[in-house]
């Protein structure tokens, strides 16, 4: 039996003004969660096209009551783990991985396509942004 695919995405930035940028403000719904930790897990659902059956997310680092940094274990139907970490803590980055190479063929060939994809969508939004800068 071959190894469990595991995905893994990433998005961190450093957070500038801690006394009082609008992401800290509790208010507005304020949070590393709320802010950026969208991006990666619906990037991992789109890319993995499933929606996760199971989520771990342990308390992750706070601040006045926010969180700053969190780290998340999501557990799909087809049996694909993946994990994903946001936080305010920088530097800039964002990335997404797949891991845990499999033995088996089909998951080796959606790994293989999940990483193409992820080219493709990257080539898109460097297109589509360079539209809309020049």
């Amino acid at each position: 039996m071959g190894e469990i695919l595991t995905m893994r995405a990433r998005f961190h930035l450093t957070l500038e003004n801690w006394d009082d940028d609008i992401r800290l403000d509790s208010n507005l719904g304020g949070g590393v969660l709320n802010d950026i930790g969208c991006y990666p897990v619906n990037v991992l659902n789109y890319l993995i096209e499933e929606s996760p059956i199971n989520i771990q997310a342990p308390r992750g680092k706070s601040t006045k009551e926010i969180d700053t940094h969190i780290a998340v274990q999501l557990s799909y139907p087809s049996g694909i783990l993946a994990q994903f970490d946001a936080s305010f803590y920088g530097p800039m980055t964002q990335t997404i991985d797949c891991t845990n190479a499999p033995t088996n063929r089909d998951h080796r060939t959606q790994c293989s396509s999940i990483l193409i994809e992820r080219k493709r969508l990257n080539a898109q939004c460097y297109r589509r942004t360079k539209q809309i800068c020049t």
